[in-house]
C-alpha cells in the first residue's frame, strides 16, 4: 500500500494539535491516509507500519514491533495479524464462500503458506521481479496450487490479498485465458468487492489505493474491469471470460 501524505496549507486554530508530539500545529502540516496530522519535521524521524502506513508511535498506534525480516508493524495491525494455520483455515473457508456468492466456484485444491519478506523477495527474484510492494504470489503445477503470503499481515489486508490470489487460481481452474492487464485487473476487482463489503476505515484506504494505483497493469487493469462491472455486471464479465 502506498504511503499517502498530503501537504496542507491552512489556518489552524490553537486547539489543533500534532498527533505525534501533541503541540499546536503550524500553518503547514502533513496528514496521513488515516487523518492523523503532524509537523513536517517528524517525517524524517518517523517509522511507518509496513501494513497500514500509520506512523508507529505511542499516541497513534500504541507502539509497534520490528519483525525478524526487518519489517515494522504497528500494534494496531499486530492485534489481528495472521500467523497461525488455524486463522488461515477460517479465512480460507470464508473467502471460498465469498467467491461462490459472486458466481466464482473455486475448487479447494490449493494451499496457503505464510512466508517472511526475505523469502518472498528471493522467490520474486527467481522470476525477474524485484519490487518490495509485492505481498504474495502463487505457484501452480498439474496437481495443485500454492499461495504464498507475507506473515503478520492484519486480517483485512491478508484476506483481500488472498482473494486476489484465489481469483488467479479460479481463472486457471476454468482454463480462462486472457491478457495480463485484464487478469490482474479482474483479480483486483474481486478483491475490491470484498473490501467494499467490509465497510471499515482500513478497507476504504485499501480501496483508494487500488483506484489510485498508477501501474499500467494492476492500476489500469483494475479501472478497466471496474468500468466493465459498472456497465455490465458480474455475470457478463464471467461469461466473457468463458468465450475467450
Amino acid at each position: 500500500m502506498i504511503i499517502c501524505l498530503t501537504l496542507i496549507t491552512s489556518f489552524i486554530f490553537s486547539s489543533e494539535l500534532c498527533s505525534l508530539c501533541s503541540t499546536p500545529l503550524s500553518k503547514n502540516f502533513l496528514t496521513d491516509s488515516w487523518g492523523n496530522n503532524f509537523h513536517p519535521n517528524h517525517l524524517k524521524e518517523s517509522i511507518f507500519c509496513k501494513s497500514c502506513n500509520r506512523v508507529i508511535s505511542e499516541s497513534i498506534t500504541q507502539g509497534g514491533y520490528i519483525l525478524p525480516d526487518s519489517r515494522y508493524i504497528c500494534n494496531l495491525c499486530h492485534q489481528s495479524s495472521i500467523t497461525k494455520n488455524s486463522q488461515i483455515k477460517k479465512i480460507k473457508k470464508t473467502s471460498i464462500n465469498f467467491m461462490q456468492k459472486l458466481g466464482l466456484e473455486i475448487i479447494d485444491n490449493f494451499n496457503i503458506n505464510l512466508i517472511d519478506q526475505n523469502t518472498l523477495l528471493d522467490s520474486l527474484k527467481e522470476h525477474g521481479l524485484h519490487s518490495i510492494s509485492f505481498q504474495a504470489f502463487t505457484k501452480c503445477d498439474e496437481k495443485e496450487c500454492n499461495i504464498y503470503i507475507l506473515d503478520y499481515l492484519p486480517k483485512i489486508l491478508f484476506q483481500s490479498i488472498l482473494i486476489h490470489e484465489m481469483t488467479h487460481i479460479w481463472l486457471r481452474q476454468n482454463n480462462f485465458i486472457t491478457n495480463l492487464k485484464e487478469e490482474e485487473g479482474f483479480c483486483n476487482l474481486v478483491s475490491s468487492y470484498f473490501l467494499k463489503n467490509e465497510q471499515s476505515k482500513f478497507s476504504s484506504i485499501l480501496l483508494k489505493s487500488l483506484f489510485e494505483n498508477s501501474d499500467t497493469i494492476y492500476g489500469n487493469g483494475y479501472r478497466l474491469m471496474n468500468k466493465k462491472l459498472e456497465e455490465f455486471g458480474w455475470e457478463k464479465i464471467i461469461n466473457d471470460f468463458k468465450k475467450k
